[in-house]
């Protein structure tokens, strides 16, 4: 087992490091970081998932959308 320690998340800048498998693409902004994962196939098209972080007054929070279609949709939060 390995014991994981996560630290809380305060700047974007903590994230400019990380990286991710199946991750299709990562985006920053000046208070907001997004990372769209490859999560399946469907009909030909891949199905997409987002991961978006945003950063306010020292704190973060964190969304995820639902599930979409690949056709320049972004997901929901």
């Amino acid at each position: 087992m390995t014991k994981i320690i996560l630290k809380p998340l305060r700047r974007v800048s903590q994230l400019k490091n990380l990286t991710a498998s199946n991750c299709m693409m990562r985006g920053f902004d000046r208070d907001a970081f997004e990372l769209t994962f490859q999560v399946g196939w469907k009909d030909g098209k891949k199905v997409l998932q987002d991961l978006a972080i945003f950063f306010e007054k020292g704190t973060s929070a964190a969304y995820i959308s639902k599930l979409y279609m690949e056709e320049g949709v972004r997901g929901e939060f």
